[in-house]
């Protein structure tokens, strides 16, 4: 009787989380069954702000599912695809290799300042509407101003941030 070795490749492949928002995370993906449809158990796993985890450890066929599962709902890219992709880049994610701490800090950075732009440019829209909605309702106003300050957990105040919109006459 001959006794052969097989040779196994490495089957099981890990996914890697970063979290570039200033607040946990909280990821969740089902385990695949045996058709390889995410309906099976559901896995949880938290990822601190500035951190990442490893989120699945799985076949590669099944890391992309559960990719593809939930880029449907935004904010997940790709490491390599990051700088391509504008604005807000919540979570990024490599297969079998770590992100690099200094690559998650700045993204940390550069979505702080998407998110400030994005906040500003929502915030003039607002009071444009509102100054609209004032003016439909025959309101004698030439200019609305609103105002904005952040308050922290510790009830330190902010800078204080004012939009101004003109009424044409």
């Amino acid at each position: 009787m001959v006794a052969l070795l097989i040779y196994t490749e490495k089957t099981m492949s890990k996914l890697y989380l970063a979290n570039c928002t200033p607040q946990p995370h909280v990821f969740n993906y089902r385990a695949p069954n045996e058709e390889g449809k995410l309906v099976g158990q559901l896995r949880i796993k938290t990822i601190n702000a500035g951190q990442q985890e490893i989120v699945a450890d799985e076949k590669v066929e099944v890391l992309n599912q559960i990719i593809k599962h939930n880029e449907q709902y935004g904010g997940i890219v790709r490491m390599e695809d990051v700088d391509r992709v504008r604005g807000f880049k919540g979570l990024i994610y490599a297969i079998d290799r770590e992100i690099p701490a200094d690559y998650i800090s700045g993204k940390f950075i550069e979505n702080g300042e998407a998110l400030n732009s994005r906040n500003e440019v929502m915030r003039k829209t607002e009071t444009a509407s509102l100054a609209n909605s004032l003016v439909q309702r025959g309101l004698p106003i030439s200019n609305i101003e609103t105002s904005v300050q952040v308050i922290d957990e510790n009830g330190k105040a902010g800078n204080k941030q004012t939009v101004q919109v003109s009424i044409p006459a």
